[in-house]
């Protein structure tokens, strides 16, 4: 099968790729829903989601590893001189992070309060690198190889947006 798949375009590829990993969190979230009774939301689906976005996480490594490149895909290597654009976003996200830890100190939280917010945090990052890499990675970028979706790299916010939408 593997060997099938090398054959098949890139766009197609990235089809089933984003229909493996949609199908995996559906998978989840109905086996959350119907056996556990854990609606999305309830802060008791976090203790089983991170799990399933670890694997999500593996498989899209291997679909990149396999299939394309990190660099293919949009990883390029850091230029410094690009990154002092980010100087004032990292300043004022050190602040923030300073007055919410320095806030949140001031609160009792319980151990199990602690560990639950620490599972949201990793939780809400693993997403988010899970979604970047499989939607804006994997499959935006293996249809602009063929040069028909012109429009996709010119508004790609509109790309992202309808890709979004279809999985939340």
């Amino acid at each position: 099968m593997m060997d099938q798949l090398a054959s098949l375009s890139k766009p197609k590829i990235a089809i089933l790729a984003a229909f493996v990993y949609t199908a995996i969190m559906g998978i989840g979230m109905f086996y959350m829903k119907t056996f556990l009774g854990i609606s999305y939301g309830q802060p008791e689906m976090m203790n089983l989601f991170w799990f399933i976005l670890i694997i999500l996480n593996v498989i899209n490594v291997f679909w990149v590893t396999r299939y394309f490149s990190w660099r293919a895909i949009g990883f390029r290597p850091l230029d410094r001189k690009q990154l002092l654009w980010f100087l004032p976003l990292i300043v004022v996200l050190i602040a923030l992070w300073v007055v919410f830890l320095s806030g949140l100190a001031r609160i009792s939280l319980s151990a199990a309060q602690w560990q639950s917010f620490a599972l949201v945090g990793f939780t809400t990052l693993l997403v988010g690198f899970g979604e970047e890499i499989m939607y804006r990675g994997i499959v935006l970028h293996a249809f602009l190889t063929t040069g028909r979706v012109r429009w996709a790299k010119e508004h790609p916010t509109f790309d992202e947006t309808v890709n979004w939408r279809a999985v939340h």
